[in-house]
């Protein structure tokens, strides 16, 4: 459409516009009509303030410049929250698994505990199994050294045999 030429409404394209400042000052009427018009009270848009192609243009585009930076605020708000209840769930799983950790390692050192009592007792078991068996064998060689020779014991045996018996095959050689 055609370019109104007032200067305080419009720029002129030889000077260029804050594109912030002049879509604001453009949007509050608009807005305003909008909400009006939402409420059911007659606007009459071409006494309004702001009317015209140019103006109804930029108030699109300011609108959908809001619109835009509401759903980007909106998923900057969710990915937030997202970003949070990760975190706690990161905290928490973090903090279940430290626990867990814990309660094996105690339990792991309680085992430890009791197989090295086994273990203490079974070696004080095998220290007093060795020093009875040396005692037993030591016993066994005093009572071989004790004793009196075999030759003896043989010549009382045989000397008590009857003359008339046969003599083993191969004592006598």
């Amino acid at each position: 459409g055609p370019v109104p030429t007032d200067p305080p409404a419009q720029p002129t394209p030889e000077e260029p516009a804050p594109a912030v400042e002049t879509e604001e000052e453009v949007a509050q009427p608009i807005v305003a009509e909008d909400a009006a018009g939402a409420a059911g009270e007659p606007v009459d848009r071409a006494t309004a303030p702001g009317a015209g192609d140019a103006q109804s243009a930029a108030g699109v585009l300011v609108m959908a410049q809001r619109l835009h930076d509401e759903y980007v605020a909106k998923g900057q708000a969710e990915h937030d929250r997202l970003t949070a209840d990760g975190q706690s769930e990161y905290d928490r799983l973090l903090s279940e698994a430290q626990r867990s950790k814990d309660e094996v390692l105690t339990s792991l050192e309680s085992e430890r505990g009791a197989l090295q009592e086994k273990v203490d007792h079974l070696r004080g078991f095998e220290q007093t199994y060795r020093v009875k068996l040396k005692e037993f064998i030591s016993g066994q060689l005093n009572d071989i050294d004790a004793a009196p020779p075999v030759e003896d014991d043989v010549a009382a045996i045989v000397g008590e045999l009857p003359a008339d018996e046969p003599q083993v095959q191969g004592a006598t050689d």
